[in-house]
Parts: C-alpha cells; structure tokens; sequence
C-alpha cells in the first residue's frame, strides 16, 4: 500500500501555525499532482486504513501532558503501521539551564519548566525533531541531548500578499511610512522589553514631528506611544496578515529585539515579510542575532542611540541605499527558497518528513 498521507496535530490557529503548516499544507496536495494526502487533524487518527496510508505524523508545539501522551499512542503504533513521528518548535519554550528563558515582559502563560518535562520525556525517540532557527537547534540539543534535530527554516506566502513585491524607488523617501507589525508580547505596560534602547525615543521625537508616519498593529497604541501620532490597525487572524500588511505598504519595517536566550533562538520571520511587502527591515543587532542575514545598514546595536537611529533611516531612505536592501532581501529569498510556494520549500518541506517519498511536480 503506497503511504501518501501526513498527519499534523497542529496545537493553535495563531500565526506560529500558519508560518510553520497550514500555508503549506494548503500546497502540498496540488504541488504534489494529488500524489500526497495531507492531513491536519485536532483529534488522534485512529482509523487502521488511514494509518496504513501514513508516512508522517508531525505534532506542532508538544507543550502539555495531553500532547505527551497523544505523541507516546502514535509512538506506540508506529510498527505496527510503518510511519514516522516527529515534533516541530519555532520558539524556545523549555526552562535552560534550570532557569526560564521567556523575558520578564513577554506575556506567555505557560511554565516553561512545565514544557521542558514534556518535551523530556515524550520527544525523547521521536524519528526527528524540526525547529526554525540552527540557535534553537543548537541549544535544545545541548539541554536534552537530542541528535535528531533538524532545521526547517521559516517561509513566507508570497501569494498571500497578493502583489509582487516593490522592487525599487524613484527618489528618495522624504517621510517614510515605518510599521511594527510584532505581536504584544514584545512589551507590556511599564516594560519597554524589545523597545529597549533607541527605538522608543527615536519613535516619538521622529513621529511627534512628523518626519515618519508610524503605523503599529493593536487596538491601542503602546502606552509609550499614546500621545504621538500613530496609526492603528487592528490584529487580524493570521491568514489575513500577509494582505493586511502589504496594504498598508510600509517603507520600513521595524524588528526590535533584546539580547537575549529567548530572542537569540528566534527565527528571522520579520525580515522574511519585509522582503514579502518590499519593505526595508530595521532590526536589532547582537551576537546571534536572527537578523545578522540583513544588510548591515538595517542592523541597530544597542549601544546605538535615538539620534544614530534617525541619521540610520536618513540613509536608508535615499534612493540607491533603499533599492539596495529590497535587492538584497530579494536576493536572499530567492536563493533560499523563503517562499512557501517555492520548488525549493516545498521540496526542504517534504524532505523534512518524507524523505524522497513523494515528489514536488
């Protein structure tokens, strides 16, 4: 019997979701002339005819016992049916070094210590583990001792954005439109978090004066940005980002992040969807950075202040500067396949799990 069906117990509707699968499997099927059969799932598959038929089972974010106990069934079944199981993390969310990663302002409830347990012992002896960034990979093989960890790097839905990308300017950008499209997690109320450092002084002498137009995501602006002129869009469901972004067409894209295990782990996500919208991205700088792949003219330090960042923007607002990043970036995604559509992610994407089992048309 040919095995032509993946199962994924995808563990949220939210935009880790989306990015990681559900874009994709919404290709797989046609990409693959019919030959494949994917399937997401939010109850266990029990069905023998099915997993007869099954190469792949691949489980999203295993954070709580239940998602323990429904990866040790399929473990348990996996000779009996000849298919594989695997796991996939696109942040860090176990406790490192006896000690939780997530920052004092992000707004995740879980216990990451909680979350380390299951993963200890109900990854263990899984066919492989994928993950988003070769930091992540590298520290969860270094806090369970895992040697099967993969890196499937993040993509993005370019036909989601329904345009092509802007490729280049004709003149300078004298008041650019700059978007923070991040989630809230990145800050709370009386904690900058990521905006730590120049951003949040630069945001409001640039705004206040009216040499940006400042564009964020939320019902209400950031209390750090409640009394200078910004546009609000509200949070949309994730498979309306890509539109909802494109239409607000940015020039710069903004990345703030902190040192920090947490952030080192990140992917490089946002500097994926500037390039998607034709934007240019504004992102933090360290050691081990996500976006160290960016040109060095978008990376901000820490040290940087409020003042180097305008002088920043200033370049990369003039003409040959801005053409330069957009070519850049999109060179970047084309050579690396960051289009979810793309031959080249979709066949990274089934070699993850199918090994040459099916093949993209």
């Amino acid at each position: 019997m040919k095995k032509n069906v993946i199962i994924f117990h995808l563990t949220d509707r939210g935009a880790c979701s989306w990015v990681r699968f559900r874009f994709m499997v919404g290709l797989l099927e046609t990409n693959t002339g019919g030959e494949l059969v994917p399937v997401i799932s939010p109850f266990e598959v029990i069905e023998p005819d099915v997993l007869s038929r099954t190469a792949a089972v691949v489980f999203a974010r295993p954070m709580i016992q239940l998602h323990g106990d429904l990866l040790e069934r399929y473990k348990a079944k996996r000779a009996q049916y000849g298919f594989k199981v695997f796991a996939d993390f696109d942040d860090l969310l176990c406790d490192i070094d006896g000690k939780s990663p997530i920052p004092e302002y992000n707004r995740f409830k879980a216990s990451p210590f909680e979350i380390g347990k299951v993963m200890e012992r109900h990854c263990a002896g899984l066919d492989g583990i994928t993950v988003a960034s070769e930091y992540l990979k590298n520290t969860l093989e270094r806090r369970f001792g895992w040697d099967n960890v993969s890196v499937l790097p993040n993509t993005v839905p370019g036909f989601a954005y329904g345009m092509a990308p802007r490729e280049s300017v004709e003149s300078d950008i004298v008041k650019p439109r700059v978007l923070y499209a991040g989630s809230m997690t990145h800050f709370k109320e009386g904690h900058l978090g990521d905006f730590e450092g120049p951003w949040v002084p630069w945001m409001r002498e640039a705004a206040g004066k009216g040499e940006i137009d400042l564009h964020c995501f939320g019902f209400s602006a950031p209390e750090f940005l409640s009394d200078v002129p910004v546009t609000l869009h509200p949070y949309v469901p994730a498979v309306a980002f890509p539109a909802t972004v494109a239409a607000i067409r940015p020039d710069i894209y903004l990345a703030p992040l902190q040192d920090n295990e947490f952030n080192r782990c990140k992917s490089d996500l946002k500097l994926l969807e500037a390039a998607a919208v034709g934007a240019a991205l504004l992102g933090s700088e360290f050691k081990n950075s996500p976006y160290m792949k960016a040109v060095a003219l978008s990376r901000i330090w820490e040290d940087c202040s409020a003042e180097g960042l305008d002088c920043v923007v200033d370049t990369i607002c003039q003409k040959d500067n801005f053409n330069a990043i957009l070519r850049n970036q999109r060179q970047m995604m084309q050579a690396e396949g960051r289009y979810t559509e793309s031959r080249d992610s979709i066949m990274r994407f089934l070699g993850a799990y199918m090994g040459d089992a099916v093949s993209c048309t």
